[in-house]
């Protein structure tokens, strides 16, 4: 999902990656993932990553400001 020019992510793909219809049975988590994981900030979009260890986890953040590692 990354703009070839720039290597960014590219939202819009990201978003359009949802509509694609495929009969996987975790398809429909993995689409709901993709839209809990986009937040509008203003005029800016982010996504948002998430991971736990097991299925009765809590859900963690996952840090992607590269800069602050």
């Amino acid at each position: 999902m990354r703009d070839e020019k720039t290597g960014r992510l590219n939202i819009q793909r990201l978003q359009e990656t949802r509509r694609v219809k495929l009969s996987h049975p975790k398809w429909p988590d993995v689409q709901a993932a993709i839209a809990d994981s986009l937040e509008w900030a203003g005029s800016r979009r982010y996504i948002r990553f998430h991971v736990r260890k097991d299925r009765n986890a809590r859900w963690e953040q996952v840090n992607l400001n590269f800069s602050s590692l």
